[in-house]
């Protein structure tokens, strides 16, 4: 009791070591709420398309050695990496191998990527400490723990909130280390530039970016400053290509392959080519040349209830403004409006430029890829925030944001804000990464448990096992020889019919069979819905 009281005692007379007490006690308070939310939620969901790539991939490279898979698919190893660690150790503590079913190893690859999230929310407290404050870093990293589309990637083993979080971290050391020596001024923030590239290959911007922002806005010599900047990257790069590793002779996951599968009026097949004739071929140079084909090449998006076959260059905006919390969105519209010079920090100007920067990106897979503007203008607007309407406006804010996360549990990746009708309702504005990734077979079965167990067939895009299995009878309509609606009909027989979102809104002329199926559909109306399935009962259908 003695104990207690002197401890209460030398607090208060000593308010820095009470303000870091309670810092630490609030970070930590955030980072279990949240990773409860994780953990629990990722018992839910099925597997997403990335991850049934992204973990076998990741623990065979453990096994073998090498990065290549990979690399060779346009993905940077770092998070696989992390993520199917504990499994490779756990393989050769006990000389057993893990089976090879992704079913099993998911779960602890999804709890391997939450070191990237507690790494996220500690450097958005001390990034919105160090630009406007304690309380600034206290409500930065309430908006990003309680963001449910962060909360809903922090469940998945992907590559968004590593790379989030890494970009981050860089950011911080890069501004912190200003003033100091070239281990803290160069070298450090040199490696973590490499680190966050081989995390995801658009790192190259977010941390480019990230780089010229932050240098820029204390800029006092301008030589002192390129040079330094130019011996980050030069750093970075060596530090990626190391980590990424590199192949010495050729493989069947190596550039080589590449230069042979591509025909020779693809421009990229030249420069293949002559990657592959190189003595030691860097893995990061395939994984960059795969993404740079992938990206030049474009793809169509479903946007705002239309198909567009090709990018548009509004999505990201569009996208953000979405899935935007609503507390955020009401809090930077309040902001500019009656307070707008608070808005005015590096951290805002950052977020901004990432999303500009995003207009001309033709690979448009979801609003995770500006995950690092989105966590940027969180961190800015908290700083505003506390500047315009003080600290107590902030608590506020997180204690509705982190209502609306446990409301929308265990599905944060389908959220959309009230303003566009709620995760109900998103299916009309995105698809894709943005709520149905495949990730909906769990439900559909808990779905199917509650109503009676029907006869239940699926025209479902999905990676998860499970849908090849009873109770599904799983078809891929869009494949086959329908040439009217009465043979849809007796393909399907007398059951139910599940449709996937993504698998509806996505390529809708990709065949035409898929032409005549959602033809039919569009005079259907759904007897349920999960969400991310639509349910149509076909038994008495003409």
């Amino acid at each position: 009791m003695q104990a207690g009281r002197n401890i209460v005692f030398k607090l208060a007379m000593n308010p820095t070591s009470a303000s870091t007490w309670f810092d630490r006690i609030w970070l930590l308070a955030l980072i279990a709420a949240s990773s409860v939310w994780c953990l629990t939620a990722s018992a839910r969901l099925g597997v997403t398309f990335d991850e049934s790539f992204y973990v076998p991939a990741g623990l065979a490279g453990w096994r073998d050695g090498t990065n290549e898979r990979l690399t060779f698919w346009g993905t940077m190893p770092l998070p696989a990496n992390v993520q199917t660690l504990p499994l490779y150790v756990w393989e050769r503590a006990t000389g057993r191998a893990w089976p090879d079913d992704i079913l099993v190893t998911l779960p602890f690859a999804r709890a391997g990527n939450l070191p990237f999230w507690w790494l996220l929310l500690v450097y958005s407290m001390l990034f919105g400490k160090r630009v406007g404050g304690p309380w600034a870093g206290r409500i930065a990293v309430g908006f990003v723990a309680t963001d449910p589309t962060f909360l809903g990637h922090a469940t998945l083993a992907t590559t968004d909130i590593a790379v989030t979080a890494l970009t981050v971290v860089f950011a911080y050391h890069w501004e912190a280390g200003r003033e100091r020596k070239f281990a803290w001024r160069i070298l450090w923030p040199g490696v973590l530039f490499g680190l966050t590239v081989s995390a995801k290959a658009s790192a190259l911007l977010y941390c480019g970016l990230a780089l010229f922002v932050c240098e820029a806005w204390h800029w006092k010599a301008i030589r002192r400053s390129l040079i330094a900047m130019t011996s980050v990257v030069a750093i970075g790069i060596v530090t990626g290509i190391i980590f990424c590793g590199w192949e010495h002779r050729p493989t069947e996951w190596g550039a080589a392959v590449h230069a042979k599968q591509l025909p020779e009026s693809d421009p990229f097949q030249a420069r293949y080519q002559a990657l592959s004739e190189w003595p030691a071929v860097p893995n990061a140079a395939t994984a960059m040349l795969f993404q740079m084909r992938h990206n030049d090449g474009g793809r169509g998006v479903y946007l705002l209830g239309q198909w567009h076959p090709h990018a548009v260059w509004y999505y990201f905006p569009v996208a953000v403004a979405v899935k935007m919390p609503e507390t955020i969105a009401l809090l930077a519209l309040a902001l500019l409006l009656s307070r707008p010079r608070t808005l005015r920090n590096r951290l805002v100007l950052l977020a901004f430029l990432l999303l500009l920067s995003s207009l001309a990106t033709k690979l448009q897979l979801g609003v995770r890829i500006v995950f690092p503007a989105i966590a940027f203008a969180d961190i800015g607007l908290a700083v505003a925030v506390v500047r315009g309407f003080g600290n107590k406006t902030g608590v506020a804010a997180i204690a509705l944001m982190f209502a609306c996360a446990t409301w929308v549990w265990p599905i944060g990746i389908t959220y959309a804000n009230a303003f566009f009708g709620g995760p109900a309702k998103s299916y009309r504005y995105l698809a894709d990464s943005n709520n149905d990734w495949g990730q909906g077979i769990p439900e559909l079965a808990r779905w199917h448990e509650a109503n009676g167990k029907p006869a239940l067939a699926t025209w479902y895009l999905t990676t998860d096992p499970r849908a090849h299995q009873p109770p599904f009878r799983r078809f891929a309509l869009h494949e086959m020889p329908i040439e009217n609606e009465a043979q849809l009909l007796q393909i399907l027989g007398p059951s139910l019919l599940a449709v996937g979102i993504s698998t509806m809104n996505q390529s809708p002329d990709e065949t035409p069979a898929k032409l005549i199926v959602l033809a039919w559909l569009k005079r259907q109306t759904p007897i349920a819905r999960t969400s991310t399935c639509f349910i149509y009962d076909v038994r008495f259908a003409r």
